[in-house]
């Protein structure tokens, strides 16, 4: 009797998860007008095991065009990004050498152990901040008995403006400000304040004043 034997080929199949830009809850945009921090969630390395492991490293580009998987070689490097972490963590990085008042696209492909490279993560757009030499509100003083509004003028795209009583208690913000804010003198709770010296100050930079409510 002959014997039968069946030949069964076993393919280990490795894949990478796709790196996924995000600007996690608790985390500030920060852009200068030279760099921008970038977030993005940790991807998995799925082994043939079925165990998730931890990527090699990170391929990240940098253009002031869009990003696709067809141009992706072609883009910009950035060097020095982070060692990879496990997967779900949260992860950054800030881009240096930027032009001032531009915008930018970044991507990003992860690359396992075995060289196995990942595919394009998503495109975000960010942009740089213009280089800002004075913010000024007007009118200041203000009596918003007369004027409706007082408007801080000069403001850095993408910056934050704080402002607070004498006593430091933050009465009033505002996010991804851009050139101008306008304020109507009321707090976050839509209360109008009392007369007074209020301090504005954008965080991360040297820009900072008074605003005199008569």
């Amino acid at each position: 009797m002959k014997r039968r034997y069946l030949l069964v080929w076993i393919f280990l199949i490795f894949c990478v998860s796709v790196p996924a830009f995000a600007q996690p809850e608790g985390y500030v945009k920060v852009a200068t007008s030279t760099s921008i921090t970038m977030y993005w969630t940790a991807p998995a390395d799925h082994r043939n095991d079925g165990s998730l492991g931890v990527v090699a490293y990170y391929i990240m580009k940098v253009s002031t065009d869009s990003i696709t998987s067809e141009n992706f070689d072609l883009a910009m490097d950035v060097d020095g990004e982070p060692i990879p972490t496990d997967s779900g963590t949260v992860q950054s990085m800030e881009v240096h050498n930027l032009l001032p008042n531009s915008e930018y696209f970044f991507a990003m492909k992860a690359v396992d152990d075995s060289g196995n490279i990942s595919d394009i993560s998503n495109v975000p757009r960010r942009s740089t901040m213009r280089v800002v030499t004075t913010i000024y509100a007007s009118p200041n003083p203000v009596d918003f008995s007369q004027y409706s509004m007082t408007t801080f003028s000069g403001v850095p795209q993408g910056s934050f403006l704080l402002i607070a009583d004498s006593n430091g208690t933050l009465v009033r913000s505002w996010s991804d400000c851009s050139d101008t804010v306008i304020w109507d003198g009321t707090d976050m709770q839509g209360r109008s304040v009392v007369p007074g010296r209020y301090f504005w100050s954008i965080p991360d930079t040297h820009f900072k004043g008074i605003v005199l409510i008569q």
